[in-house]
């Protein structure tokens, strides 16, 4: 396998948010099972402006994960630029439309396919109470568990941290076993195809756990 070299963007445009993303790790690290997931962020109309505290180009986007409708969330993003500190970038008031908004979302293009999406943090099941931001890290296509962390290695934001892994073509495919097992009834299965449910369980239990281990420097 060859890891080609992950430069991160001098900053990029709102425009490279839009459509459809996996979410694949994100720190501070919270009380979670890893699962694939995918979600989707669109602009809410060209006629709704945002006006921030700092003046800062701003823009309004729709959240849409699974199964949610037009009622999904919506929050002020702000693409950062190589010289953008995050802390004050985040602790800025916005309003958009007719809703005020105290805090919005800043968002580091890393590549054509990596996004990292920071945001003041309010995470009730985090367990780090001393991390005021947290981040959210994205792919357009879902990468090995190696690929990620050689990624994760190449930001500063991810590099020293501990960092929680959501999904990889390696869980995504325990997953798809998973489910297929389960839809033909195989996991009541008292026969000999047990030994195969057994494997399996030590499989998906083994790569959660290496996902929940602190990534070495």
């Amino acid at each position: 396998m060859i890891l080609s070299m992950v430069v991160v963007s001098n900053g990029g445009s709102v425009e490279d948010i839009h459509g459809d993303w996996v979410p694949v790790a994100f720190y501070p690290v919270a009380k979670y099972v890893p699962t694939c997931l995918q979600v989707s962020f669109a602009k809410v109309s060209k006629h709704v402006q945002c006006s921030c505290a700092d003046a800062k180009n701003t823009t309004l986007f729709l959240y849409r994960g699974p199964g949610q409708s037009d009622d999904s969330p919506m929050f002020p993003v702000m693409m950062a630029d190589p010289t953008c500190e995050i802390a004050e970038a985040l602790n800025v008031s916005c309003r958009c439309g007719h809703i005020q908004y105290r805090h919005r979302k800043v968002a580091k293009q890393i590549d054509n396919n990596y996004l990292v999406l920071y945001e003041m943090q309010n995470n009730a099941l985090s367990i780090s109470d001393a991390e005021p931001i947290s981040a959210q890290m994205f792919t357009r296509e879902i990468p090995t568990y190696l690929e990620l962390r050689f990624v994760m290695k190449s930001i500063e934001d991810f590099k020293y941290r501990n960092v929680g892994i959501m999904c990889t073509q390696e869980f995504l495919e325990a997953e798809t076993r998973y489910n297929v097992l389960r839809q033909r009834g195989q996991f009541r299965d008292r026969s000999a195809r047990s030994l195969r449910v057994q494997k399996f369980t030590y499989d998906i239990v083994k790569f959660i756990s290496n996902s929940l281990s602190i990534l070495a420097p």
